[in-house]
Parts: C-alpha cells; sequence; structure tokens
C-alpha cells in the first residue's frame, strides 16, 4: 500500500509540473474533450444509436481516449498520446463509411466494412483519402494527422531515428522514452508543439465529421444547451 500512495504521490507532482509547464498544450487537450462532450448531444438523440456505427465510436472510442490523451500528457507519457489519436481517427472515420454498408447493428454493419476492407485491399489511408469526395480539406487533414502519428510514433524506424536526434542535440533523452510518470523538460518542446499542432487539426477535422453524419455544427449544440 505504501508503495502506491508513493506513486500517487510523485504521480500528482508530476502531472502538476507538466500541466504547467506545457499549459498550452493542456488546454487544447481540454478543448478536444469539451467537443467530443459536446457532440454526445446529437449522439444521445439518435433514434438509431444501436445501428449507428459512428455514433458508438464517439462515445466508447472518442469519448474515453480523450481523456486518456490528457492523463498520459500530464503524466510525461506522448508516447500514448499520439497512439490515442491515431486509433480516434481511423475509428471515427471508418465507423462513418461502416454506417453506409446496412441497416443492421452497428457490430454486424462493422464487421461487413472491415471484411470489405479486406477483401478489396483497401488500406486505412485510403479510407481517409477517400474523404475528399466530402472535402478535399477533411481528407487533407485526415491523411496529415494519420501519416504524423504513424511514420514518427508508431513505426519504429522514425521514432527512434527522433529520439537520437533529441538525445543528440540536449544531451538527454526526452520524458517519453523513460520511466513513468516524468516531467517535461526543453527536450519535450519540439514534441509537444506536434501534439498541440495534430490535437488542433483533429478538432477541425472531428467537427466536419460531426456536420457531415448528423447535419449539424457544434456551436449550434452548445447554443441550444445554454
Amino acid at each position: 500500500m505504501r508503495a502506491i500512495n508513493d506513486y500517487m504521490k510523485l504521480a500528482a507532482d508530476v502531472a502538476k509540473h507538466n500541466a504547467s509547464f506545457a499549459e498550452d498544450v493542456r488546454e487544447e487537450i481540454v478543448e478536444l474533450v469539451n467537443d467530443i462532450l459536446d457532440a454526445l448531444t446529437p449522439v444521445l438523440k439518435d433514434k438509431d444509436y444501436a445501428k449507428s456505427v459512428f455514433s458508438n465510436a464517439v462515445l466508447t472510442r472518442a469519448m474515453p481516449l480523450s481523456y486518456g490523451i490528457f492523463n498520459d500528457f500530464l503524466l510525461g507519457n506522448l508516447q500514448a498520446c499520439f497512439m490515442q489519436l491515431r486509433t480516434m481517427l481511423e475509428a471515427l472515420v471508418k465507423a462513418h463509411y461502416a454506417d453506409m454498408i446496412s441497416d443492421e447493428l452497428f457490430t454486424a454493419k462493422m464487421k461487413k466494412f472491415t471484411e470489405c476492407l479486406r477483401e478489396i485491399r483497401i488500406s486505412t489511408s485510403e479510407v481517409l483519402k477517400s474523404l475528399e469526395e466530402y472535402s478535399p480539406e477533411a481528407s487533407c487533414l485526415a491523411l496529415k494527422i494519420w501519416n504524423k502519428c504513424s511514420e514518427e510514433w508508431v513505426h519504429p524506424n522514425h521514432f527512434f531515428e527522433k529520439l537520437v536526434e533529441i538525445v543528440i542535440k540536449h544531451e538527454r533523452p526526452p520524458a517519453y522514452s523513460l520511466a513513468l510518470p516524468m516531467i517535461y523538460g526543453e527536450e519535450d518542446r519540439e514534441p509537444l508543439n506536434e501534439l498541440k499542432n495534430l490535437i488542433k487539426d483533429f478538432r477541425k477535422l472531428f467537427k466536419m465529421l460531426i456536420v457531415l453524419h448528423y447535419g449539424c455544427r457544434l456551436t449550434e449544440v452548445k447554443n441550444n444547451n445554454s
């Protein structure tokens, strides 16, 4: 029990430092969480919720993962932040297209869509690119987020290259490559800014997807709830 208490105290101290060190990033993540909470209004009003893959993706993927990004950011786990952002992106865009397949429960729709992609050999990147049918900007944002998170944070090649570059430049490894929780230092500024910018892009894309799927803007939802 003492070990748990010691860890909780350390985590609280680290979280306080990191929230202050990168306040601009923290604020952007909070706005992301707020955007997703605002989107729950059309989600919960969806009469076909049991059939909607997208509504279920917002509630069971985007919402908990956005909180996950906030928690991992506070503890210095930037790797997890980028990975969760990537997962949110894939889940929401694929869910949008899966809803076009049939009039079944959301689990059956998602299964059919996944099998379809496998049969015709369509990659996730190609699914994201297909958003240009509705909006070239949405497609561009989706591919930017996907490629950045995949190439620099999921795939090991670029991840290790960037890690070595940071160590050479700052003479110490970044927080995300060490035992957690870990406080941020100047060597973490670049990846923190990268996370902030990608979250800004994701928030813009998320609002586009809400309009595309529900036909309403989050600003309208906020006004109706106030």
